[in-house]
């Protein structure tokens, strides 16, 4: 928790400043101090979650802020409108509950759903707010190795680097999480996670000139 506290207070800073914070890691729970953070901003913040599994545990082996739990702790923060999950391959009966409790709030776009493209999101205003969280494991094992819970069916690459390209000046921060470096081969999944912050930096750049 005292690491929590720190990771919230230090990205408050950052987005008082004006900045758009980037992260990149391993544990999915270092999403929830940061997305506490952007109440900072004084709106309503949706998030989009690119990922395999849903993350809605209430709690997982007696810990509330493990990152089986990081959407389950996102729900219950106020300034969060919406949370977008995306990619979605595997829930259990414990997380249909929560699901079910959110369901106002919660949107599931499942990886059988997406036959090309990520489709637009209807939910989400044109003009909103956008956090987007992005575990590895949400793209199909034969591209990303390198992660600690593969799950066969993911998305590809492209379909991701597409998506983000569309969300262009509306982010307002991203992480990359869930890299497992002694999993990975011939580095390419932290290659990719490379280019995933590379590109998504870029467009906000571009967003801002």
């Amino acid at each position: 928790q005292h690491t929590a506290h720190f990771y919230q207070t230090e990205v408050e800073k950052l987005l008082i400043a004006g900045k758009v914070p980037f992260f990149v890691g391993g544990d999915h729970a270092v999403t929830i101090p940061v997305v506490e953070a952007l109440h900072v901003l004084g709106e309503p913040i949706h998030i989009i979650q690119l990922d395999a599994h849903p993350d809605l545990y209430e709690e997982y082996e007696g810990n509330y802020y493990s990152h089986a739990c990081t959407v389950a702790r996102i729900l219950e923060m106020e300034h969060v409108a919406t949370v977008t999950q995306i990619g979605i391959r595997t829930m259990n009966p414990a997380q249909e509950k929560i699901w079910h409790k959110y369901r106002d709030r919660l949107h599931l776009i499942s990886a059988r759903e997406i036959v090309e493209e990520i489709p637009n999101l209807e939910q989400i205003p044109k003009t909103a707010s956008i956090y987007l969280t992005l575990d590895l494991d949400v793209f199909d094992p034969a591209f990303v190795p390198g992660v600690s819970h593969p799950v066969p069916g993911g998305l590809s690459p492209r379909q991701v680097l597409n998506f983000i390209q569309n969300l262009q000046g509306r982010l307002v921060g991203m992480d990359v999480v869930e890299l497992n470096s002694e999993r990975d081969i011939n580095q390419q999944t932290a290659i990719l996670a490379a280019r995933l912050l590379h590109e998504a930096m870029g467009f906000v750049v571009l967003s801002r000139d």
